[in-house]
């Protein structure tokens, strides 16, 4: 049999190693290699440690699962509350037969504001003045209805001696109502004493409604 080509112990020099070329020895030499030594033993296995690993994951994995099923209840119950509180609010809205309508204000107790009332007002003013003799003086004036509503008038016409500062005084109410807008002529006697008719300087009138 054959030996194959390859490196082989020299037989001629031991420490060496020989070029065997499959037919005879050449000459490359080589010194032989020292055997490689043993491979440093490896770490201990491990048999707790991946028993404890597992262990963790499977206790994680667990709680992870007793977690989403808290949440899961959770969500469940929230939805129920809220499709119980929807069906109450339903029936609280329609089961008791109560109206839809607007409830009924009931009427303020402010009073409105009401129109004024009409009535009649007066402006009077003195035309003239005549002495008739030493104690009567006439005195002529017009009554205006300048109100809203039919009167009568009651005029006071007053007379005043500028010597004594003595007054005197008539009263006359009209004989007709007088209309808005419309004017009344008066011819009013006063009666003065101490024949001071013809001292007579102030004359006044004034209306008021009968």
């Amino acid at each position: 049999m054959t030996t194959p080509a390859g490196w082989y112990p020299d037989p001629e020099q031991p420490g060496q190693q020989r070029y065997w070329d499959g037919q005879q020895w050449a000459e490359h030499r080589a010194p032989t290699q020292p055997p490689a030594p043993p491979p440093p033993p490896g770490p201990p296995a491990a048999t707790t440690a991946p028993q404890a690993h597992d262990a963790t994951v499977d206790e994680s994995s667990a709680s992870s699962a007793r977690n989403g099923k808290v949440v899961l209840l959770v969500i469940a119950v929230m939805i129920g509350v809220t499709a119980v509180a929807g069906i109450v609010s339903l029936f609280d809205d329609g089961s008791e037969g109560e109206s839809t309508e607007p409830a009924a204000t009931e009427p303020s107790t402010t009073p409105s504001p009401t129109a004024p009332e009409p009535k009649p007002e007066w402006d009077a003013g003195v035309l003239s003045t005549k002495v008739v003799n030493p104690a009567t003086v006439r005195v002529t004036f017009l009554a205006m209805n300048k109100g809203d509503a039919l009167g009568r008038p009651v005029c006071t016409t007053r007379v005043r001696d500028f010597r004594s500062n003595d007054t005197w005084f008539e009263i006359n109410t009209a004989k007709e109502p007088i209309k808005p807008g419309k004017i009344a002529r008066f011819n009013v006697l006063v009666t003065v004493t101490n024949e001071g008719a013809r001292y007579a300087t102030y004359e006044r009138v004034k209306c008021e409604t009968a």
